[in-house]
């Protein structure tokens, strides 16, 4: 059996809350301080049900560009996960569902540049076999405590 290798990405992005509330550490980022009402990161990977991929790297870019404790990681799942907590609240293992729960990227610190701020992860890989979609789905964590300055800042992530 012959396998094929592409390389692709993916990517998606979210607003925050419009407000410059500081984060302790493991704190959910998102884009609503309702719990239960957090859209999570989509990423349509397109390889059909059954398929298995490699995540080589993953960025995540912020649009402020302080990064006093901007350290993240970003939870991974197959199924798109509820959470019981909202923007800026602890998010513990209680805090979503784990069907489809797949692993942690865990970014490095952020590095500050003119228009915005971001971090690179390379050089470990993660298998995933798609069981029962093609989409990804993520969740933002404050690895760190977040000083945030920046009102209704725009995060993306991309695999």
């Amino acid at each position: 059996m012959a396998y094929t290798t592409h390389l692709r990405s993916a990517s998606d992005s979210f607003n925050r809350p419009a407000d410059t509330n500081n984060y302790a550490d493991n704190d959910l980022v998102a884009n609503s301080t309702t719990a239960g009402s957090v859209t999570p990161l989509e990423f349509a990977i397109g390889t059909g049900d059954g398929r298995g991929i490699e995540i080589v790297g993953a960025t995540l870019q912020k649009s402020g560009t302080a990064v006093t404790g901007a350290t993240f990681e970003m939870y991974l799942f197959e199924q798109e996960p509820t959470t019981a907590v909202g923007d800026n609240v602890a998010f513990t293992s209680a805090s979503f569902t784990t069907s489809g729960f797949l692993g942690i990227i865990v970014f490095p610190a952020m590095s500050a540049f003119s228009d915005d701020a971001r971090a690179t992860k390379y050089g470990e890989s993660i298998p995933v076999y798609l069981s029962g979609s093609s989409t990804l789905y993520g969740l933002i964590v404050t690895a760190a405590a977040y000083t945030d300055e920046a009102s209704g800042e725009t995060f993306t992530a991309e695999i």
